[in-house]
Protein backbone atom coordinates (compact mmCIF):
# COMPACT_ATOMS: atom_id res chain seq x y z
CA UNK A 1 0.00 0.00 0.00
CA UNK A 2 2.85 2.44 0.76
CA UNK A 3 4.46 1.92 -2.43
CA UNK A 4 1.28 2.84 -4.13
CA UNK A 5 0.44 5.94 -2.25
CA UNK A 6 4.27 7.10 -3.05
CA UNK A 7 3.40 5.82 -7.19
CA UNK A 8 -0.24 8.34 -6.50
CA UNK A 9 2.03 10.92 -5.47
CA UNK A 10 4.57 10.90 -8.02
CA UNK A 11 1.98 10.61 -10.69
CA UNK A 12 0.08 13.54 -9.60
CA UNK A 13 3.16 15.60 -9.28
CA UNK A 14 4.22 14.80 -12.71
CA UNK A 15 0.54 15.77 -14.07
CA UNK A 16 0.22 18.70 -12.38
CA UNK A 17 3.89 19.84 -14.08
CA UNK A 18 2.95 18.72 -17.14
CA UNK A 19 -0.13 21.06 -17.40
CA UNK A 20 1.53 23.75 -15.82
CA UNK A 21 3.89 23.82 -18.82
CA UNK A 22 1.16 23.51 -21.26
CA UNK A 23 -1.03 26.54 -19.45
CA UNK A 24 -3.45 27.96 -21.64
CA UNK A 25 -1.36 31.45 -21.95
CA UNK A 26 1.89 32.52 -24.13
CA UNK A 27 4.72 34.52 -22.74
CA UNK A 28 5.13 35.96 -26.16
CA UNK A 29 4.69 39.96 -26.84
CA UNK A 30 5.12 41.86 -29.89
CA UNK A 31 5.50 46.01 -28.95
CA UNK A 32 5.22 48.36 -31.41
CA UNK A 33 6.17 51.83 -31.03
CA UNK A 34 5.57 54.60 -33.43
CA UNK A 35 8.26 57.84 -32.95
CA UNK A 36 7.96 58.96 -36.75
CA UNK A 37 6.40 61.85 -37.59
CA UNK A 38 3.02 61.16 -38.52
CA UNK A 39 0.60 57.57 -38.54
CA UNK A 40 1.61 54.41 -39.14
CA UNK A 41 -0.49 51.55 -39.55
CA UNK A 42 0.94 48.17 -39.36
CA UNK A 43 -1.29 45.12 -40.86
CA UNK A 44 -0.49 41.57 -38.52
CA UNK A 45 -2.55 39.06 -36.95
CA UNK A 46 -5.23 39.59 -39.14
CA UNK A 47 -5.46 43.21 -37.53
CA UNK A 48 -4.70 46.75 -38.78
CA UNK A 49 -3.07 48.37 -35.93
CA UNK A 50 -3.13 52.31 -36.07
CA UNK A 51 -0.37 54.39 -34.22
CA UNK A 52 -0.37 57.67 -33.85
CA UNK A 53 3.29 59.70 -33.12
CA UNK A 54 4.59 58.96 -29.97
CA UNK A 55 2.33 55.80 -29.35
CA UNK A 56 3.01 52.33 -28.02
CA UNK A 57 1.13 49.35 -28.24
CA UNK A 58 1.63 45.75 -26.94
CA UNK A 59 0.45 42.85 -28.30
CA UNK A 60 0.29 40.04 -25.50
CA UNK A 61 0.06 36.30 -25.41
CA UNK A 62 1.31 35.70 -29.16
CA UNK A 63 0.82 32.26 -30.06
CA UNK A 64 4.25 30.76 -31.70
CA UNK A 65 4.55 30.45 -35.65
CA UNK A 66 5.23 32.84 -38.20
CA UNK A 67 3.24 35.72 -39.08
CA UNK A 68 3.66 38.54 -42.27
CA UNK A 69 3.14 41.91 -41.82
CA UNK A 70 3.01 45.03 -43.78
CA UNK A 71 3.35 48.63 -42.99
CA UNK A 72 1.84 51.94 -44.34
CA UNK A 73 2.23 55.31 -43.40
CA UNK A 74 1.16 58.72 -43.64
CA UNK A 75 3.02 61.44 -45.52
CA UNK A 76 3.44 64.99 -44.41
CA UNK A 77 1.54 67.67 -46.49
CA UNK A 78 3.67 69.05 -49.07
CA UNK A 79 6.07 66.49 -49.16
CA UNK A 80 6.45 65.60 -53.39
CA UNK A 81 7.84 61.86 -52.48
CA UNK A 82 8.10 58.88 -49.49
CA UNK A 83 10.25 55.94 -48.56
CA UNK A 84 10.32 53.32 -45.85
CA UNK A 85 13.86 51.76 -44.89
CA UNK A 86 14.60 49.01 -43.29
CA UNK A 87 12.24 45.94 -42.25
CA UNK A 88 8.74 47.77 -43.43
CA UNK A 89 7.28 44.16 -44.82
CA UNK A 90 8.35 40.39 -43.94
CA UNK A 91 7.62 38.15 -41.63
CA UNK A 92 8.23 37.77 -37.68
CA UNK A 93 9.58 34.19 -36.49
CA UNK A 94 7.81 34.07 -32.84
CA UNK A 95 9.32 31.08 -30.53
CA UNK A 96 8.72 30.36 -27.22
CA UNK A 97 9.02 33.03 -24.59
CA UNK A 98 9.65 35.67 -27.65
CA UNK A 99 9.76 39.46 -27.22
CA UNK A 100 9.70 41.06 -30.39
CA UNK A 101 9.88 45.58 -30.62
CA UNK A 102 8.97 47.28 -33.94
CA UNK A 103 10.36 50.85 -33.90
CA UNK A 104 9.34 53.50 -36.49
CA UNK A 105 11.27 56.83 -36.87
CA UNK A 106 10.86 59.23 -39.69
CA UNK A 107 13.33 61.51 -41.23
CA UNK A 108 12.81 64.41 -43.85
CA UNK A 109 15.28 64.46 -46.95
CA UNK A 110 15.44 67.97 -49.08
CA UNK A 111 16.71 68.48 -52.31
CA UNK A 112 17.52 71.78 -53.68
CA UNK A 113 16.14 72.33 -57.17
CA UNK A 114 15.84 75.11 -59.60
CA UNK A 115 12.63 76.79 -60.84
CA UNK A 116 10.26 78.12 -58.93
CA UNK A 117 9.49 75.25 -56.76
CA UNK A 118 13.35 75.94 -55.16
CA UNK A 119 13.11 72.49 -53.55
CA UNK A 120 11.60 68.85 -52.80
CA UNK A 121 11.15 67.27 -49.78
CA UNK A 122 10.92 63.19 -49.14
CA UNK A 123 9.69 61.97 -46.53
CA UNK A 124 10.99 58.50 -45.12
CA UNK A 125 9.96 55.96 -42.57
CA UNK A 126 12.47 54.06 -40.57
CA UNK A 127 11.58 50.41 -39.74
CA UNK A 128 13.55 48.99 -37.12
CA UNK A 129 13.10 45.30 -35.26
CA UNK A 130 14.25 43.80 -32.49
CA UNK A 131 13.99 40.13 -30.99
CA UNK A 132 14.55 38.32 -27.56
CA UNK A 133 14.66 35.01 -29.68
CA UNK A 134 18.17 33.85 -30.08
CA UNK A 135 17.21 30.81 -31.64
CA UNK A 136 15.71 31.97 -34.75
CA UNK A 137 15.96 36.17 -36.12
CA UNK A 138 13.16 37.24 -37.80
CA UNK A 139 13.16 37.21 -41.59
CA UNK A 140 12.11 40.03 -43.23
CA UNK A 141 11.74 39.89 -47.45
CA UNK A 142 13.37 42.61 -49.72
Amino acid sequence: MNFMKKLLIHLFLVIFLFLQGCGGTFNNSVTVKNSATNNVYLNIFGKLLTLTPGQTQVIKNVQKGDYAYETSFDVPSGVSGSSAEGSANGLLSIGPSTKVTIFYTSRLQTQQGGGASGGQANYILIVTISSSDKSEGESTSP
